[in-house]
């Protein structure tokens, strides 16, 4: 049983390889700004809006969500995330530090 195991891990681990590489690693464009809450959708989750600046402009993207993390009416700083290599998820926000358990407002 122990050697069907072995047998099957590698077998799936050459197919991965040779149907090509998924995932990592990538790299990203980070645009640093400001995220603030402000409501929920109808699902619960936490809506906020982006504000920063992008190549010189100033932006502001609404209506993204985030499951968790954000207070009513929080503000926090945040990157805003584009993928330039790699094939991973190709836009993202980084909301806070690793850890913490979640943005409480203070404005």
């Amino acid at each position: 049983m122990r050697i069907l195991t072995i047998v099957v891990s590698l077998l799936v681990s050459v197919s991965a390889y040779a149907q090509g590489r998924v995932g990592g690693p990538c790299s990203y464009d980070e645009y640093s700004g400001t995220c603030t809450a402000t409501g929920k959708n109808a699902d619960g989750k936490v809506l906020f809006v982006f504000d920063g600046e992008m190549r010189g402009e100033k932006i502001s993207l609404a209506d993204n969500i985030a499951d968790e993390g954000f207070a009513p009416d929080a503000r926090a700083s945040c990157f805003l995330m584009f993928i330039k290599e790699g094939t991973c998820t190709p836009c993202l926000f980084s909301v806070g530090a690793c850890g913490e358990r979640g943005i409480s407002s203070g404005r």
